[in-house]
């Protein structure tokens, strides 16, 4: 590779990782990088969160139903229908665990009356309420 392709890549590199930045959303987030191909393979249903690329992100496979948390560094291909979190990152939990667990949270939300991002307080008042249900 010579200096101006170089340059070339690293002026993509940067363009993409600001770019990122200003989406904001993990969803869209991947969208974004699989319409423009960065990764060797992207799966459908996949959650970005990293702001930061892998250094060799045309060599990852992200497979589908992949959620990457917020702050993990990819360095290794994603398995099927796994959550990732940590540096490097480690599979914390399956995806249909956690949309399990989203879903039961959110309709216990929506019922006292919650419609938007609840404080973290809310969430644990909604969780000692689940528990107290759970006795009685």
């Amino acid at each position: 590779m010579n200096k101006i392709s170089k340059k070339i890549a690293k002026v993509k590199r940067v363009w993409l990782q600001f770019r990122m930045l200003t989406i904001r959303d993990g969803w869209n987030i991947a969208k974004y990088l699989n319409k423009r191909s960065v990764f060797q393979h992207f799966g459908k249903n996949c959650y970005y969160a990293p702001i930061i690329l892998p250094a060799k992100h045309e060599l990852v496979c992200l497979n589908y139903n992949a959620v990457i948390s917020a702050g993990a560094v990819v360095t290794k291909d994603i398995e099927v229908n796994s959550v990732v979190a940590g540096v490097p990152e480690k599979i914390i939990s399956s995806y249909n665990e956690v949309k399990d667990k989203v879903l039961k949270y959110s309709g216990i939300l929506c019922k006292k009356g919650y419609t938007s991002d609840a404080w973290v307080s809310e969430l644990t008042e909604v969780e000692s309420l689940q528990h107290n249900t759970n006795k009685g």
